[in-house]
């Protein structure tokens, strides 16, 4: 003998709708804002004036490649050979908040959103969702997405093969770029080459760790830089390459 239960709903035509709207200027950047305006109005004509609106925001990890640069690698690149250990890998669900509020006398509602921190430095994606009942209880919903930069500055990397000898250093082109995709000269590059190995941390969880085997500074240019990396020994390695725009955020590839 089985049971299963079932949930059944009386359906009803939608009386009005929700719409979003990005009202900021693009780009978003980090340490700024962006503004989306919520509006619910009736199908047959008239706003839900007064009516209460429930905002749920999330902000999620993204990426991004400006323009023209797609032969650059920009943020984290996973290797085709490795998409990472599980037992390392963090659940990362991202970050969400509720706001509540009430629309005007047009069935408009605005929520401002300030972008005060983001680590690590990456593109992330926020959405806005604005949710509106009417007198009758039925609610209906509308969302909009932001990209969120962490810098006004982007650094690229490229590289011929991800495999070398263990008696060979290997060599990489590094960018610098503005959102735009135009290159920018002078940028100073932060590069790291880190040694990856494993073992037990206080709790006898197994973790990933970093060793820093080189450091170097180099400047972007007009063109590509060539930058020489040597490892000590055979093993794995993750190169980090970062800068920072004329505000002091951090972006890294």
């Amino acid at each position: 003998v089985g049971y299963h239960s079932i949930t059944v709903q009386e359906f009803r035509r939608p009386e009005f709708e929700v719409s979003t709207e990005v009202t900021s200027a693009e780009p978003h950047m980090l340490q700024g804002s962006a503004t989306v305006k919520a509006s619910a109005v009736y199908y047959a004509g008239g706003s839900l004036a007064g009516a209460e609106v429930d905002w749920q925001v999330s902000a999620t990890a993204s990426a991004y490649t400006p323009p023209g640069r797609a032969d650059f690698t920009f943020g984290r690149w996973t290797p085709w050979r490795n998409m990472g250990p599980w037992w390392i890998t963090p659940y990362n669900p991202g970050s969400h908040h509720s706001f509540q509020g009430r629309a005007n006398s047009d069935g408009e509602h605005s929520l401002e959103m300030g972008f005060v921190q983001m680590f690590p430095p990456q593109p992330t994606t926020v959405t806005a969702t604005a949710s509106v009942a009417d007198v009758n209880r039925q609610q209906r919903s509308g969302s909009s997405t932001v990209l969120v930069h962490p810098s006004a500055r982007y650094v690229g990397l490229k590289t011929e093969k991800s495999f070398v000898d263990d008696k060979s250093g290997f060599v990489l082109d590094a960018i610098v770029t503005d959102i735009d995709g135009n290159m920018l000269m002078g940028v100073p590059i932060s590069v790291t080459l880190l040694e990856i190995g494993y073992d037990y941390d206080e709790n006898g969880n197994y973790r990933e760790i970093e060793k820093i085997a080189q450091k170097i500074t180099v400047r972007s240019a007009e063109a590509p830089v060539k930058i020489e990396l040597s490892p000590p020994r055979g093993g794995s390695y993750r190169i980090r390459a970062e800068v920072t725009d004329e505000q002091g955020r951090l972006n890294r590839t």
